[in-house]
């Protein structure tokens, strides 16, 4: 995969929102890419998955905290928290940002938040994107519908660059399922056909779009079956696997 492609499908994106900000009377776009939640009385959460309009404009990057900033006629600018942490190894900046976002790199939340109200003193009109309680004040809309509705419509045409990323993650998907495929022809568990599929992915259960449907036998009857049995039916009569890949 080129930078130029991935520099194509940022200027289409750019040209989609900026099409759609304009027409539904926003003048800037503040986009979250959202806050892990951890359980009740727990310092653990679930994998971070940010939000999808995020996503968009930067796949795969890990930036829980950050903010993408878009006003029309300007560079997308990143807004990327890094925090100082010694429990967990701080968010990275990929090399493949190069030179379609201007990066600006915060340690704290709050000095993230201080620069983001600075940029946005000079907008009439913010259209907030993205979970964000905090700052929905006057002049700004959170996830305004006719703005999100023009959003989620031009979606549903793929960039060149999104079509190579489903073609991979396909790839990926189809070695895990050949894998599974091996595993169940073996006499391998539920729990060991997920194994395989896993290692022939080359991801980790947190990377995979959703989790992945691995059941024996009358397990395939339940549309969403959930578990992995660790050991194998004495007598084994289907196999049914409902998985995918990022």
């Amino acid at each position: 995969m080129t930078n130029a492609i991935f520099s194509d499908h940022v200027a289409t994106v750019c040209q989609r929102w900026t099409h759609a900000l304009e027409t539904s009377g926003f003048d800037t776009a503040l986009i979250r890419a959202g806050e892990p939640r951890t359980y009740f009385l727990d310092d653990q959460s679930p994998p971070f998955r940010p939000n999808p309009h995020f996503a968009q404009w930067l796949p795969g990057l890990d930036a829980p905290g950050s903010s993408l900033l878009l006003q029309p006629g300007a560079r997308p600018r990143l807004y990327f928290l890094q925090p100082i942490d010694y429990w967990h190894a701080p968010p990275q900046i990929p090399d493949w940002l190069g030179h379609d976002f201007e990066l600006l790199l915060f340690n704290t939340e709050a000095a993230l938040n201080e620069a983001l109200d600075a940029a946005l003193k000079g907008s009439n009109r913010t259209a907030l994107v993205g979970e964000d309680e905090r700052r929905e004040v006057t002049g700004t809309r959170l996830n305004p519908a006719e703005l999100i509705a023009r959003l989620h419509w031009a979606r549903a045409v793929k960039t060149e660059f999104e079509i190579t990323c489903m073609r991979e993650a396909t790839r990926r998907a189809v070695n895990g399922h050949c894998a599974a495929r091996s595993a169940w022809q073996q006499g391998a568990s539920e729990f060991e056909i997920h194994l395989s599929y896993l290692a022939a992915a080359g991801q980790v259960p947190e990377e995979l779009p959703y989790p992945s449907i691995i059941a024996q036998n009358e397990h395939g009857g339940i549309l969403h079956y959930q578990h992995y049995d660790r050991t194998s039916p004495a007598t084994r009569y289907s196999f049914l696997i409902d998985a995918g890949a990022s």
